[in-house]
């Protein structure tokens, strides 16, 4: 009777174990199947004060890093919002980056008057075979153009100031 019981207690913790480990195998399976691409990029927010003059076009040449941090290739694109396409140009738009490698996608910005320009480039990251999803990160420039200390208003006048 003692070693009925004994064997009965056995083949249940038996059972429960193999439950067990079918779970953890399960588990371990699923998340295999559910990753997703991620990105990460280096300059998630610029602010910039550059000089203008008024009359002149003031270029700015920028970049953003651009990661992926994923074990297979990514397509990534760069598109601008509504407001930044007044002053921000985008030179790299569609680039594939290998597994664990990185690129600086370049951008020019142009202002010629001053003020405050605010803009987004959005930096999407997506698998080249289209199985899973992708992410968007975006970069937010912010522009304060401020006048030229060199510039003088006075000098560009059509008055004549002789004496």
């Amino acid at each position: 009777m003692l070693i009925y019981g004994v064997t009965s207690k056995l083949n249940m913790l038996q059972k429960s174990l193999r439950g067990l480990l079918i779970i953890l195998g399960l588990l371990i399976l699923n998340s295999v199947l559910i990753s997703a691409i991620t990105g990460n990029i280096g300059n998630g927010k610029m602010i910039l004060y550059p000089e203008v003059n008024g009359w002149t076009t003031t270029t700015l040449e920028k970049s953003i890093l651009v990661k992926n941090v994923n074990n297979v290739s990514v397509n990534i694109s760069l598109k601008i919002d509504e407001n930044s396409s007044k002053f921000i140009e985008v030179i790299d738009k569609e680039f594939i980056l290998e597994p664990n490698t990185e690129k600086k996608a370049q951008f020019i910005i142009k202002v010629k008057k001053e003020g405050r320009y605010e803009g987004k480039i959005n930096v999407f990251f997506t698998p080249i075979e289209g199985k899973e999803a992708g992410v968007v990160l975006p970069s937010t420039i912010i522009v304060i153009a401020s006048k030229d200390n060199k510039y003088n208003e006075e000098e560009d006048s059509d008055e004549n100031t002789d004496s």
